[in-house]
């Protein structure tokens, strides 16, 4: 059964990404959660919305933060209502070899 743990919204500023990462590491530390892997998950959501902010064409207004845990893993979601990076697609086309896709 997949239980939600945390679901924030926050605006897309830099700021922000501080206050999500503070909250995110309350709920981790409550839900018993190992140092590293804390660590390890505050990293990713720092930078996926520092770039989220950073790069989104429209610009990102606001991002949200889920969490969730089921019986056997842990799902960290970041949304936000901006545009895509713009050279992603061709920076994941140029990777393509290297993943195994042709």
């Amino acid at each position: 059964m997949t239980r939600a743990l945390t679901h924030t919204r926050h605006e897309a500023a830099l700021p922000s990404v501080r206050e999500a990462r503070k909250r995110l590491d309350y709920v981790l530390r409550a839900a018993g959660i190992a140092a590293k892997k804390r660590d390890a998950l505050a990293l990713g959501l720092t930078e996926i919305a520092t770039n989220i902010i950073r790069h989104a064409k429209p610009a990102a207004t606001s991002f949200e933060v889920r969490f969730y845990e089921d019986d056997n893993r842990w799902t960290l979601e970041v949304l936000d209502d901006g545009g895509p990076f713009l050279d992603l697609a061709a920076r994941l086309g140029d990777l393509s070899w290297q993943m195994g896709d042709d």
